[in-house]
């Protein structure tokens, strides 16, 4: 999500230096990016899709978390000691 925001933020920026010469880019003012929850609600609704739908379709992510968390380890143990 972080990298999705950093994207989206960045690219608003390129936005709006899209066009300009380089050598003029001290001498251009940039409006600040809209941060409103209007606005944020929407793309980050949007990125939670796209994280959902990744991890559906990638599910080792989830089950490697686990192991390397040690909580598959522990509740191995914990059924065994049962």
């Amino acid at each position: 999500m972080k990298k999705k925001f950093d994207d989206w933020y960045s690219g608003k920026v390129q936005e709006q230096l899209q066009g300009k010469d380089i050598n003029e880019l001290e001498s251009v003012s940039i409006s600040p990016i809209d941060l409103s929850l209007t606005v944020m609600k929407h793309v980050g609704a949007q990125w939670l899709v796209e994280a959902f739908n990744y991890i559906q379709d990638n599910p080792t992510i989830v089950v490697n978390g686990f192991v390397k968390s040690g909580i598959t380890t522990a509740a191995a143990a914990a059924a065994q000691e049962e």
